[in-house]
């Protein structure tokens, strides 16, 4: 009969096997550790978001509303209206 190494003697199976108790109350040990642990963590279910958005300025010195209405504005309009997934568009 050989007397060599079996898996029961080396490493975290062998003792196991040679101390079933121990390796018992290293297992209820970490057990407790991550019971504490996770009743610690914290748990936010609403986190705050920051919706993104997007801001144009567009500036014509000297003109009238009317035309900033006319020249700028409804054109800027109807070029953004076609961005996907747009909400809400002001002007």
């Amino acid at each position: 009969m050989t007397q060599g190494k079996g898996p029961e003697d080396t490493g975290l199976l062998g003792f196991g096997v040679r101390r079933p108790v121990g390796m018992l109350m290293i297992v209820l040990a970490m057990v407790v550790f991550g019971s504490v642990s996770l009743s610690r963590l914290p748990v936010d279910l609403l986190p705050a978001v920051d919706h993104p958005g997007i801001t144009v300025r567009t500036l014509y010195p000297g003109a009238a509303p009317e035309d900033v209405e006319e020249r700028v504005t409804e054109r800027l309009e109807d070029v953004l209206s076609t961005v996907g997934g747009l909400v809400r568009l002001r002007s």
